[in-house]
């Protein structure tokens, strides 16, 4: 898609564009796990009473293509939904460095900076458009935490940027803690095993104590130090921010979000707003199905309800061939149905194929127990199938929110970054899951431990009773929170819901 600033100067289909509200620019950082819920919050601010208008940026090679039968990324169709549900909203490529192709850990985190020009000459397109004849439609910038140089973008123009964080309050408060930790404790963390000394617990104010196998691994010191500073830079400008909009809700989160409020952690005020669960809209005219996610659903709905485990760690996840059989032997064993999505990671080349990393005729040893799928999958479609039972997931973000929307219990395969501070809240705090755990001396996570975590997820016992129903009971009030959330703010509520997504639109349309 083309970089060309005229398209938003469109005609909308319903015509409304003489009541517009504001110009909103939404920038998810460019990993999937970060795309998704930046592609419902643009759904939710399209939906809203205050008619906005939305652009939704995105590196070119990232911006869908018109053939749904090919879609390259879980995205993909739900950007194409986005845009066709809603005429308010503009997707739009803007032009790259190295045509997309990440060579480094380092480069993940700084390539999107390659579109900070092409934003500012969005900007100044939209603002030099505006008609003379009526008010300036303002302008403001969501992007996410780690696109911190929207903020210059944001201060060249003079308007507001407000930062979308796509994980828990409590991973927030640390990301706002930064400051003093760094000071404090310097970086990056030990990541070297001790005997639960004072050294192995870091506490943020107004939250329990934090064990350093919770810890977010991108602070460790094993993890690439040029990339670290690059990420602990966008978490110190995240203070700049007119406002932080975090994916989460107060039931689930009440102390954590109190805690983001407080002077210490949030010394110069920032606003919070608890959006959340941002959560995929449902339409009858969504995009057509792939005819392997269609195929997928079939064998679905040939299973029993509740009898199915749906096996994905994400897509940064990229198994070792040891790994990879483990699970595979481990799924087996365990006698129950499984629907495993596996793919390469981005450590390998795309197109790579795992099948031949699986042990010696597992598929057709297996084809009346499970499918295995070796692309995307419709995972939302899939963890709203009545087939499910639990979910073995690496607790990345999206997922964990899913399973919680979904009610379903979770085998928690934690990987990296705040997936074990994700992994714990699931099992230990809202009571919903059991953790698989790795061998001590290199991290394996052995058939055995695979065949014990998912018959206690799906065979008939009273723990996994008990994680049914607290599963469902958390489902029941993430839905609810959905419904505050869009509710209307009057002078009347506007205290309890100060932290809602309508309480935010109110605040930015006041801001700008």
């Amino acid at each position: 898609m083309a970089f060309d600033p005229c398209i938003l100067q469109e005609t909308n289909a319903d015509n409304r564009r003489d009541t517009l509200s504001a110009h909103v620019i939404v920038a998810p950082f460019t990993f999937g796990g970060h795309i998704i819920p930046a592609i419902r919050l643009a759904e939710a601010l399209a939906s809203s009473k205050h008619y906005l208008h939305i652009t939704f940026v995105l590196p070119q090679h990232l911006t869908p293509s018109d053939d749904h039968a090919h879609a390259s990324a879980p995205f993909d169709q739900l950007l194409q939904s986005l845009q066709q549900n809603h005429p308010n909203v503009r997707l739009l490529g803007l032009p790259e460095e190295s045509n997309g192709v990440i060579t480094s850990v380092r480069h993940a985190f700084t390539h999107p900076e390659s579109m900070q020009q092409p934003l500012e000459k969005l900007i100044g397109e939209i603002i030099a458009k505006a008609r003379p004849e009526s008010p300036k439609v303002p302008v403001c910038i969501i992007s996410d935490m780690l696109m911190s140089w929207t903020q210059d973008v944001a201060n060249k123009y003079g308007i507001p940027r407000y930062v979308i964080y796509p994980g828990l309050a409590v991973s927030m408060a640390w990301v706002l803690y930064l400051p003093i930790l760094q000071a404090h404790r310097g970086l990056p963390l030990k990541s070297a095993k001790e005997f639960d000394t004072e050294e192995d617990f870091i506490t943020v104010p107004g939250l329990p104590p934090s064990h350093r196998r919770e810890w977010n691994t991108l602070l460790l010191d094993t993890f690439p130090r040029s990339a670290q500073e690059v990420y602990v830079k966008n978490c110190l400008r995240t203070h700049e921010a007119s406002g932080i909009l975090v994916d989460t809700f107060e039931e689930l989160e009440s102390a954590a979000i109190s805690a983001l409020e407080t002077a210490t952690i949030n010394p110069k005020k920032v606003p919070i707003y608890a959006v959340g669960p941002l959560l995929e809209a449902t339409h009858s005219d969504q995009p057509d199905l792939r005819p392997a996610d269609a195929n997928c659903l079939r064998w679905l709905d040939n299973q029993p309800p509740s009898s199915v485990v749906y096996v994905c760690f994400g897509s940064a996840y990229d198994p070792t061939e040891t790994q990879i059989q483990e699970l595979a032997l481990g799924l087996q064993h365990s006698d129950q149905l499984f629907l495993w999505v596996l793919r390469p990671g981005p450590g390998r080349t795309t197109g790579t194929d795992l099948s031949s990393f699986l042990p010696e005729e597992f598929l057709s040893r297996t084809h009346k127990q499970g499918l295995v799928l070796f692309d995307w999958a419709p995972q939302h479609l899939i963890l709203s199938h009545p087939s499910i039972g639990a979910f073995f997931s690496h607790c990345g973000y999206n997922s964990m929110l899913e399973t919680i929307t979904m009610g379903l219990p979770v085998i928690g395969f934690p990987q990296f970054a705040d997936h074990h501070l994700n992994c714990k809240l699931l099992v230990e705090e809202l009571g919903m899951g059991v953790e698989a755990c790795r061998r001590e001396s290199d991290g394996l996570l052995e058939r055995r431990e695979v065949e014990r975590t998912v018959r206690l997820a799906m065979v008939k016992s009273e723990q996994r009773m008990s994680m049914r129903r607290k599963a469902k009971e958390w489902r029941d009030m993430a839905l609810k929170a959905v419904t505050r959330m869009k509710a209307e703010v009057t002078e009347k509520n506007r205290e309890s819901s100060k932290r809602s997504l309508e309480s935010f639109i109110e605040d930015m349309l006041h801001t700008i």
